[in-house]
């Protein structure tokens, strides 16, 4: 069976990029979480804690791995022995972004992308966001795991 990656910032990891591990993990012999640092970015969490609270949030799901990532994905996708990328679309402004993505990661790395629709209920759920709504005091308490929203309220204090 083939092996994949789910690369993103997810900063923070929503319930969404959850529901989406958890939708693609049966598909695979293994999928990895690639928790990689967006430049184009303010980061709420550093790299090791973006990590530390993915793999908390996925470890009822036995074939992932969260890593960090660095450099091209397509580059770690081939040093991971994976195939596929596996993208999350929540509407075609999505689509078409994650098209042209995956057009070059084919181009540059020869591995191939799978756009996975989100679910309805995750359509409006964006770690930017989940961070806009915290800024503001909101609740948002309903869009992340329970580990994320503890240690963001923890930020709140600070």
């Amino acid at each position: 069976m083939t092996c994949a990656v789910y690369p993103g910032s997810f900063d923070p990891p929503t319930l969404g990029h959850i529901n989406l591990v958890e939708r693609a993990a049966p598909l695979f012999s293994h999928l990895y979480v690639a928790v990689a640092h967006n430049t184009a970015k303010k980061s709420l969490f550093t790299t090791v804690e973006r990590v530390e609270l993915f793999a908390e949030a996925v470890s009822h799901v036995q074939n992932v791995s969260v890593i960090s990532a660095e450099g091209l994905i397509a580059d770690t996708a081939s040093e991971l022995g994976a195939q596929v990328l596996i993208k999350g679309v929540r509407g075609m402004v999505d689509v078409e972004n994650e098209v042209t993505q995956a057009r070059l990661n084919k181009q540059i790395g020869k591995v191939e992308t799978l756009l996975l629709p989100s679910e309805a209920r995750y359509t409006c759920v964006s770690s930017s966001a989940v961070k806009e709504i915290a800024s503001f005091g909101g609740d948002f308490s309903s869009l992340v795991p329970e580990n994320v929203y503890r240690k963001m309220k923890q930020l709140e204090g600070k």
